[in-house]
This record gives C-alpha cells, structure tokens and sequence, in this order.
C-alpha cells in the first residue's frame, strides 16, 4: 500500500487542505487547477474515498480528510524542519575544533571554569557533550571526542592507551547551613547520628566517604541524597544537615554566611583529570589541556 503512495499526491492534499480552496494551493504550489484537481482526484481514487465536501469555491475537509490531514501535518511539518535545520546548519555549521566530553559530577563543579580559556578565546569553536564516563571513553575510543574532562575517575574504565593528566586536586569541605545547631568540635565523632545529605551510593566520592566514617565508627543519619552539588548544597542551606561539597560550590554561599564550614574533609582520590588518546597525534589537544591545568 505506502509502496504505491505518490508522495507528491499526498503532499498536495495536505496543502489543499491546509489552504481552504484549489485557487489558494495552486498559488503555493505553482501548478494549473486543472492539473491540481486532477492530482486530488487520483489521491482520493487510490484511498477509496472522497476527502473534502465542496462549498462553493472552497473545500472543507470531511471526517476521513480530517483523520489524514492530521498525519500530513505532522508528516510535512517534520520535513519543513528537517530541511530548515539542515539548511542552516549547512551555512552556520559549529567552528568545533574541539570536541569535549564532560562528566556529570566535573560538569557542576568545574566545567565553566576549567573550560574557560576555551570559551574566551573567540578563534575557537568548543562542542560540549555531558555523559558518564563510560559513554564518553567510547567516543574518545571512535575519535568523536578529543578529550574527556573527568572528576574522581574510575581507572578500571581506563585502557592502556588513554592518557591521564591530572588538572587539580579540589578540596573538599563539612558544611553546614544557618538551622545547624549542633556544635560540632570533634571530625568526625561528633558527626554521629548527625542529620546528613549525601551522594549516591554509586557515586567515587561518597565510596570514599563511606569508608572514611567506617574507619571512624561515625553512622550519620541520611535525610537526603543526590549527585547534583547544586541541589546538595541548597538543601544543606535550608535544613539542618551537613554535607560534604567541593569548594567550587560552596566559595559564595560561605562569604554571604548561607553556609558555614564545620571542617576539610581529607580526601585522597578527589581529582579532575583530562583524559585523552596517546594514539592520537594532536598536539594542539596537549597545548589546550596544559592552558587548562595551568589555571589551577
């Protein structure tokens, strides 16, 4: 049956219906009425069935026209947007002489300012892509990335041709919001039984964390969790929990008193790194990525 569709019977209904009348579609399509009405006629032949009830000069589309002309719409509108896009981008195009790739966790702490030199320097072109890491290694693995900005990297993801290149080490801190009442004199033992939002189970940094009460005989008591800093952060402001966030995070919230530092928490994996192929002879790729490190 679609086989033996004319699709250009079908796009000439669509327009006639969209139009009202022969006289107005022949103008847009730029055919004779004659031949218009004729090319109606053959799509109606070949559904069986007439599709518009004629008043006068105009057409008014009948309960089966209706029912097609509501897929010829969503038919042709997709295709007017496919040829826009298509066509703009053909003449815009994205001057992406480089291609990024950004973890979700790098993504809200550092990504802005580690990509910064990137977005000043107007002779470039930056195409950002956020994905977990081991989406993005694959594109690094089929050249579709030409680095991976990461945060606390899992190195059993890592093969032997990837380069690693440790862009910093950030800090991380207790924090707490104005509700906290609790005096806290004591890292971690008087965090006990303290209420607490934390990262996900599955998160690098909350895996050290788990560890590092663990050790402690610490057990706070959980009241949230999540892998958005952001989120983290503003919950910490209006609860009466502590967290543990980046100082990325937390810099202003602490200067305009929204949130108070309890402590450092003494991390030993927390790094952002640059990942990128030794395979791949881009030394423009290394230059960008020693700019980038040389920030911090």
């Amino acid at each position: 049956m679609l086989n033996d569709l004319n699709f250009n019977h079908l796009y000439y209904f669509h327009v006639i219906a969209r139009e009202g009348s022969l006289a107005r579609a022949t103008k847009v399509l730029n055919v004779s009425q004659p031949t218009l009405s004729q090319q109606l006629r053959q799509f109606e032949d070949h559904m069986g069935r007439e599709l518009f009830g004629r008043k006068g000069r105009s057409l008014e589309l009948n309960e089966d026209g209706k029912y097609i002309f509501t897929y010829t719409s969503k038919i042709f509108t997709e295709a007017e947007s496919m040829i826009t896009g298509f066509t703009y981008s053909q003449k815009v195009g994205t001057r992406a002489q480089y291609s990024v790739g950004v973890t979700p966790s790098a993504s809200k702490n550092y990504a802005t300012s580690l990509l910064r030199p990137l977005f000043m320097d107007e002779t470039l072109g930056v195409k950002v892509t956020e994905g977990d890491l081991e989406t993005l290694l694959s594109g690094l693995y089929a050249s579709e990335l030409d680095f991976i900005i990461t945060e606390n990297t899992s190195t059993n993801l890592i093969n032997k041709n990837v380069e690693q290149v440790l862009i910093t080490e950030p800090k991380y801190y207790f924090v707490c919001g104005k509700k906290f009442k609790k005096e806290i004199k004591d890292i971690p033992k008087d965090l006990h039984e303290t209420p607490y939002f934390k990262y996900s189970i599955n998160n690098q940094l909350q895996k050290e964390v788990d560890r590092y009460f663990f050790s402690n005989d610490t057990l706070p008591s959980v009241v949230g969790e999540s892998d958005n800093v952001n989120i983290i952060a503003s919950a910490t402001e209006i609860n009466h929990c502590f967290s543990i966030l980046p100082s990325s995070v937390i810099t202003n919230a602490v200067e305009e008193k929204r949130l108070r530092i309890l402590g450092e928490f003494p991390s030993a994996t927390a790094h952002v790194s640059a990942l990128h192929l030794k395979s791949v002879n881009k030394a423009d790729v290394e230059n960008v990525i020693r700019i980038i490190k040389a920030q911090f």
